[in-house]
């Protein structure tokens, strides 16, 4: 099987699984019936968001485009199988993540340790195959993950945990995955995102200056469009 044919097949499953999870996980009955999203949450306080069919449709309709769009990137612009593995790996979790954060304003444990667990194998990977730049990757997944882990730590202490636990365990997950490129363009669009957005609702008298968003889905959007600006 040749690798453009094996780097399609992985982008159509990588698609439909995130279809798939996009489609359950939005809606709270389908969603109360896969329990390892709970039973990774240790038992945690979280708010449940109901919202009517009309928004439903429109989350699942653009957070299946953004998917298939990251996808097909992939699938067209990612020879190195190993680095097409860890970007659907990412794009799976990321969904899940954000698509819970957007029902429930929390992401499950298994998201980020599914990422965690995965980054580790793939550096231990690179180096038993001595795999070329390997020692540059591991470094760099490395500084990413202790950065990201100590700057958003510092912000989770001084904004009262105006961000949350959830959202640090996964941008420690994608550094540990994907290294210092990834997560400054995914940080950085994320948070540019989430500003414009925020005015956006402040405008139009739809959230008050307290109010909070769930950091999930812009993460999300922030982790495609790196993807397609090639920050990997």
């Amino acid at each position: 099987m040749s690798r453009e044919i094996i780097s399609y097949a992985a982008s159509a499953i990588t698609a439909i699984i995130c279809i798939i999870m996009a489609y359950f996980i939005l809606d709270e009955e389908k969603a109360a019936k896969i329990k390892i999203l709970h039973k990774m949450g240790h038992g945690e306080a979280y708010e449940k968001v109901t919202f009517g069919r009309k928004t439903y449709w429109c989350l699942f309709a653009v957070t299946s485009i953004l998917s298939c769009v990251a996808c097909f990137y992939v699938a067209t612009h990612v020879g190195d199988l190993m680095n097409l593995a860890r970007l659907c790996i990412c794009l799976i979790c990321i969904t899940g993540a954000a698509t819970n954060d957007i029902r429930e304003h929390r992401i499950p444990n298994i998201f980020p340790g599914v990422m965690a667990l995965a980054g580790i194998a793939f550096m231990m990977i690179g180096w038993i195959a001595d795999q070329e730049r390997w020692i540059g990757v591991i470094a760099s997944c490395v500084i990413a993950t202790v950065a990201t882990a100590l700057c958003f730590g510092l912000a989770f202490v001084i904004s009262r945990h105006g961000i949350g636990l959830g959202d640090i365990k996964l941008l420690c997950g994608l550094s540990l995955m994907l290294g210092v490129y990834a997560i400054c363009g995914t940080v950085f669009i994320s948070i540019v995102s989430c500003a414009i957005l925020s005015v956006v609702l402040l405008i139009i008298s739809k959230k008050k200056f307290k109010d909070a968003l769930p950091f999930g889905p812009f993460i999300f959007v922030g982790y495609v469009i790196s993807v397609l600006l090639g920050l990997y």
